[in-house]
């Protein structure tokens, strides 16, 4: 998930081939494969949080992504 990248990579001051990896911290096509398979509609919200490139990432059902 590329909004992943660019969220961190400005939190920080860099460009996104200064991070590391996506896939050391987490699967993004099984990310992307969860969040597509969550329905929106619903009063129940879905979010995934994971560790990545020292920060603790939330990317919500809608695609949000926070950094903690």
């Amino acid at each position: 998930m590329r909004d992943v990248l660019r969220v961190v990579a400005a939190h920080r001051g860099v460009d996104e081939t200064e991070l590391p990896p996506l896939y050391d911290a987490i699967d993004p096509d099984a990310l992307d494969a969860l969040l597509a398979s969550v329905r929106t509609d619903g009063p129940e919200r879905a979010s995934v949080r994971f560790e990545y490139a020292g920060h603790r990432i939330t990317v919500s059902d809608d695609r949000t992504v926070t950094i903690d």
